[in-house]
């Protein structure tokens, strides 16, 4: 199996340090380079041939925000996962609409750092159970859910879709088949007229269902 490639871009050369260390430890995983600040990243990009870039957010020169689309327009094969310290809900909307592949919080373990970028690597969102769980409680009692007619089963599926989940693990959290569970996804998004994966875990987030 291929080791996946990655570049962290932290300005905190301690953070990229220590991360580096933990995923170099992995067999999944081998650092390709660290960079302090977005025009350093693109400039590695040029050169190195990276699969998952992981970035902060606040970064002198360039955000991550800004450096992420700047990636999926130069480079739209590299997966870009927001490492964070503080987690907004707007913020992490931003990322996600703009293309981001995971997103993750400074303080989560390690073992579900590494799972949440296996995850992405394997083509999978990603949000860590920590950066769900702040969401969910920014939204509470703020914006109402809307009204929609989907089935126990689909407002379940929605809920674990909200909460960065693939469709395989989110059958076997219902102990039921991946084609049931495809079916349930796909009822959900015609429903709600929603044509991008994305834009479903945007949409479970923004109203509350995870």
């Amino acid at each position: 199996m291929p080791l996946n490639r990655i570049l962290l871009v932290d300005d905190h050369p301690i953070m990229s340090e220590g991360l580096a260390m933990l995923l170099n430890k992995d067999p999944r995983f081998s650092v390709a380079g660290t960079a302090v600040n977005g025009p350093e990243c693109l400039q590695q990009l040029a050169v190195e041939k990276i699969d998952l870039l992981v970035v902060d957010h606040q970064m002198p020169g360039l955000t991550g925000l800004e450096l992420l689309k700047s990636c999926r327009k130069q480079y739209p094969a590299v997966k870009v996962v927001l490492l964070t310290m503080v987690v907004d809900r707007q913020l992490i909307e931003d990322y996600l609409e703009a293309g981001a592949k995971g997103c993750l919080q400074k303080q989560d373990r390690p073992k579900e750092l590494l799972y949440g970028l296996a995850q992405v690597a394997a083509g999978e969102q990603y949000l860590s159970t920590t950066v769900a769980r702040i969401l969910a409680q920014q939204l509470q009692g703020g914006q109402q859910r809307m009204p929609i007619s989907l089935t126990g089963a689909e407002k379940e599926v929605l809920r674990w879709i909200g909460r960065g989940l693939s469709v395989t693990e989110i059958a076997q959290q219902r102990q039921t088949s991946n084609n049931t569970v495809a079916r349930q996804k796909q009822s959900i998004m015609d429903k709600l007229d929603i044509h991008r994966e994305i834009k479903l875990v945007h949409y479970a987030i923004r109203h509350g269902w995870t």
